[in-house]
């Protein structure tokens, strides 16, 4: 097994740095609209409010961009951060519908799309090619800098559609079927990683010894049978909102999964490779 960065260092956004430039020389710079994807094993609520909060920090650095969800609205209770939408992205790309319908303006540098079709889009038997979300914006006349998007499954065939190799980084629970479901997206990303570590921030779990443990067993399971690495970004421990209230007020929310503000800055750093 590879040396674990240690958790307490692991929250540095520095940290990020090393492998970002291992990214680059494999998959250069130039060129496409840069797309980054966060693959979610934690709960359908948890996996949206990630990708929200990333957005909303690379917004304040003053980045335009095109946000993904492609967690499927139905699994959800909480839906405050979906954007009503007629249509889905992966219209935009078959040339049924042109992204500016299908992308609803946020603000002027945010602009929303659902995804959640994206799954099993190049099985359907289509009677024009889709082309790819970087190659759909660039022909749109939205200005975006970069495309985010947030899924709970990764395959081949998204990995395509999104331009063969976008940055992806992967959030898991210390529960056992959230790390299955990692395990098998890790077998999905070792396609196009092929060696490159795939970065990772455990989220939950009550001891930072039960963080260690999840990604010890991931990182075992994935060295053993595909050979592929990964990188250890950070633990976070999730925050009940109830709890943040507890001796304040009487509780009156739902109980949900929120993160301390550093570890949007994390998650970005993991995709991003900037500070």
């Amino acid at each position: 097994m590879t040396d674990t960065p240690k958790l307490s260092d692991a929250v540095d956004p520095l940290r990020g740095k090393d492998q970002a430039d291992g990214l680059r020389k494999i998959f250069g710079d130039g060129g496409s609209i840069p797309t980054y994807v966060i693959v979610s094993s934690l709960p359908p609520d948890a996996s949206v409010t990630a990708g929200i909060g990333v957005a909303h920090l690379m917004l304040r650095e003053g980045k335009r961009l095109l946000f993904i969800d492609e967690v499927p609205l139905g699994d959800r209770f909480d839906q405050r951060h979906f954007n009503k939408v007629r249509y889905d992205i992966s219209q935009a790309l078959t040339g049924t519908v042109p992204l500016e319908k299908v992308a609803s303006k946020v603000s002027d540098r945010f602009w929303f799309s659902a995804g959640a079709k994206l799954q099993g889009l190049l099985r359907k038997r289509l009677t024009r090619q889709p082309i790819t979300v970087p190659q759909c914006v660039q022909k749109s006349s939205l200005e975006v800098d970069l495309v985010l998007a947030v899924t709970q499954k990764i395959d081949r065939d998204v990995m395509r559609l999104f331009g063969g190799e976008p940055r992806c980084m992967l959030l898991t629970s210390t529960v056992p079927e959230s790390l299955k479901r990692t395990l098998i997206n890790v077998r999905e990303l070792s396609v196009t990683y092929t060696g490159v570590p795939i970065p990772i921030m455990i989220v939950g779990g009550e001891t930072e010894q039960q963080a260690h443990q999840a990604y010890e067993l991931l990182e075992r399971k994935s060295l053993e049978h595909l050979q592929q690495p990964l990188a250890m970004m950070g633990w976070v421990r999730t925050a009940d909102l109830n709890a943040m209230l507890d001796g304040i007020a009487e509780p009156d929310i739902d109980e949900t999964t929120s993160f301390p503000v550093g570890a949007y800055r994390t998650m970005s750093t993991a995709l991003t490779g900037s500070e």
